[in-house]
């Protein structure tokens, strides 16, 4: 009888791990490797290999992605990933996702960013979809005309990722 899995709400750490398994990267350390100062996400996310390992782990234990054993190319034992059916969707319904926070812009949408690659029809897809989500919370608070310095820095991260 099948166990059963944990939900698991994917943030971006979790979310950009099983795109990258998704798509072919099959160990941890080479997950880890994108999240690195100079990977392919790195200067968006910074991460150390502990915290891609623990949310590996977490997509593991979530079932959408799987491990076995294998052997590296000099006899030592490596885990090779792969995602679960279900990971695949959880990867492709997450990519397809825009934000939904302003404050969660930097993170999250600069990496889906990075993650379509330099398709300029997918990343021209993906904005316009993020400006539609983006457009009645940038009006909400580009109609507030407080002058604190909160409010202040909310209008202009608006105006920013409306320019964008």
């Amino acid at each position: 009888m099948p166990r059963s899995r944990a939900s698991l709400e994917l943030d971006v750490i979790t979310g950009a791990c099983v795109v990258l398994v998704h798509r072919g990267v099959g160990h941890g350390y080479d997950v880890a490797r994108h999240f690195a100062p100079d990977g392919s996400l790195g200067a968006v996310l910074t991460l150390s290999r502990p915290v891609v390992y623990r949310a590996v782990k977490s997509l593991e234990s979530a079932g959408l992605v799987e491990s076995v054993e294998s052997v590296g190319a000099r006899g030592q034992l490596k885990w090779e990933l792969t995602c679960t059916e279900r990971g695949t969707t959880a990867a492709e319904n997450w990519m397809n996702s825009p934000v939904i926070h302003l404050r969660d812009m930097r993170p999250e949408f600069l990496v889906k960013f990075l993650l379509l690659g330099e398709s300029e029809k997918l990343r021209a897809q993906f904005v316009r979809r993020q400006r539609v989500v983006l457009e009645p919370i940038i009006s909400t608070l580009l109609a507030n005309r407080a002058t604190d310095a909160i409010s202040l820095w909310r209008r202009e991260q608006a105006r920013a990722a409306m320019r964008f």
